[in-house]
């Protein structure tokens, strides 16, 4: 995404938090999305989400990451 988006673009979606070895769904530890983006984007802003379906329950999350 960083190779993707120009400095000051935003990057935000939906996570799904949390380790899911027998995906799908497929999640991420929070620490592993941070690596990932951190180096190449600030995060900005973030949401709980309400109304998930069951599987997603408690552990998704609305980002939203300025490329820096």
């Amino acid at each position: 995404m960083a190779a993707l988006l120009k400095p000051g673009a935003v990057l935000t979606g939906f996570f799904f938090l949390g380790s899911t070895p027998k995906g799908p769904p497929f999640g991420i530890e929070r620490n592993e999305l941070e690596a990932l983006l951190t180096p190449h984007f600030e995060l900005v802003d973030e949401h709980a989400v309400e109304h998930s379906i069951a599987v997603f329950a408690e552990r998704e999350r609305w980002f939203t990451w300025r490329r820096v």
